[in-house]
């Protein structure tokens, strides 16, 4: 089963919430510097602000994006974490109880 089609993004967008402007920190972002990109297969919030107050720009593309990323050309990309390894976790320990 391909979870991350599940829960990524539908259409791609830019992040632009820092963690900082979220919580009242004083300290602010970083100003914003060369483009990066995020594969969404299951990103969470809480890693976009904090790549944002490092300044970065990111766009969170589809995860399947590939195409789209190249075009885009960023000089870094992320690729978060996904919902897989918890959901086999789960399924193995239903299948061992049952």
């Amino acid at each position: 089963m391909d979870l991350a089609k599940v829960v990524s993004t539908r259409e791609s967008y830019q992040w632009n919430e820092a963690a900082s402007i979220a919580t009242g920190s004083a300290r602010g972002p970083r100003p914003a510097t060369a483009p990066r990109a995020a594969y969404d297969y299951g990103i969470k919030r809480n890693i976009l602000r904090l790549l944002a107050d490092q300044g970065c720009r990111v766009t969170v593309c589809r995860h399947d994006g590939a195409e789209e990323v190249v075009a885009q050309r960023p000089d870094g990309i992320f690729l978060s974490n996904g919902p897989a390894s918890r959901a086999l976790r789960l399924r193995d320990s239903c299948i061992a109880t049952c």
